[in-house]
């Protein structure tokens, strides 16, 4: 049995932290308190159990883990866990107050497989792992991308007939193995993107198809956490919503990306990826400054730009500037190359400009860090 005074030390010390632990797997208050206890009693009464400040969380970490899992395989035996679970996801929509949505969730979560509806409903709404549900679930990490997978099949379906009623042409993807090149190959205006897909992470396609300037990303996903939709927003995601999502708002989302988008088309605007170009008057928006460039500035920038991420040699920057590659001196390319890069450094963009020694210049693609 531990030591009475070493007990009563840990317990005050720790009891909080490992119910805030619980709590990243389980929503009942009541629940994960009665974990956290209990994992302090077993400890209490267990004989040879040494221990002392040193290795006591990361086996408090450890026990109560396996005990959250256990909680779920328990639970999972029981009918009404999977009825709780969609009662739960109904409640989230029902907080919406839209009667049409609220048919809509129940009608997609009404045609899933009871398999595939209980892997989605503890990804989606317990926010388990992969292997998690698998141990809790009793089957292989394949299967549950699977069953992940048929899920989503079938809710993106909803999700489709929500927009076509709306008036859009929807494509679902096909390959998530393949999303960003499947993006590309289909060139679309807006890009609807969860976080929780097979394969790779919302995160890290959002994050390629924004470096590489594929589209609008509005991410639409059961992730409700801050830090996740600040992440999202740090790659390059034009919007962010949590799902279940009241429809109308989701409409109106869409519509403001889609007019915002078609507002800087008609306005001209060419996308750098990290700043806009106006290539009538050669005034560069970046963040929240503007500079108006210089001609010879502007139009050097705006072929880069329109060859991006292509070479361009000095002579067809010869003909953009002076209309001859014939009699020019070098060093006047030189020089307007130096004013150029040292306005963009002001806003963090001179390194986009890369110099290929003896072929000419290119503007590179935004690297996102």
């Amino acid at each position: 049995m531990v030591n009475e005074l070493l007990f009563e030390q840990l317990f005050r010390m720790y009891y909080a932290e490992l119910c805030r632990y619980a709590s990243r797997y389980l929503s009942d208050k009541q629940i994960v308190e009665d974990i956290v206890q209990s994992f302090f009693i077993a400890v209490w009464e267990k004989d040879g159990l040494t221990i002392n400040r040193d290795n006591f969380l990361p086996y408090a970490y450890r026990s109560v883990y396996n005990r959250c899992l256990n909680y779920y395989k328990a639970e999972l035996s029981k009918e009404s866990f999977l009825a709780s679970l969609v009662e739960e996801w109904n409640g989230q929509a029902e907080e919406e107050n839209d009667f049409r949505y609220k048919q809509e969730v129940r009608e997609a979560l009404r045609k899933l497989p009871p398999k595939c509806k209980q892997v989605f409903l503890l990804k989606c709404i317990k926010g388990l792992k992969y292997k998690e549900i698998a141990e809790v679930s009793g089957i292989s990490v394949n299967t549950v991308k699977y069953h992940l997978g048929e899920a989503f099949r079938i809710m993106r379906e909803e999700l489709i007939d929500v927009l076509e009623k709306a008036g859009y042409d929807a494509v679902p993807l096909l390959d998530f193995e393949n999303a960003v090149s499947q993006i590309m190959s289909l060139s679309p205006d807006l890009i609807l993107l969860d976080i929780n897909l097979p394969f790779h992470s919302g995160f890290e396609i959002c994050k390629e198809v924004k470096a590489k300037q594929l589209g609008t990303v509005l991410i639409l996903t059961a992730r409700d956490k801050l830090q996740d939709e600040l992440h999202a927003l740090g790659l390059g995601a034009d919007d962010y919503l949590t799902k279940p999502c009241n429809t109308e708002r989701l409409l109106a989302r869409i519509k403001n990306l889609l007019r915002r988008k078609e507002e800087q088309m008609q306005q001209g605007l060419l996308n750098g990826g990290g700043f806009l170009l106006d290539p009538n008057t050669f005034t560069l928006y970046a963040g929240k400054k503007s500079y108006v460039l210089p001609q010879n500035e502007g139009k050097i920038l705006l072929t880069l730009l329109k060859s991006s991420p292509n070479l361009v040699s000095k002579s067809d920057l010869f003909h953009v500037l002076w209309g001859t590659a014939e009699f020019i001196d070098e060093n006047a390319l030189q020089v307007n190359f130096t004013r150029l890069r040292k306005t963009l450094r002001e806003v963090g963009l001179d390194v986009r400009i890369e110099t290929v020694r003896g072929q000419g210049y290119r503007l590179k693609e935004q690297v996102e860090v």
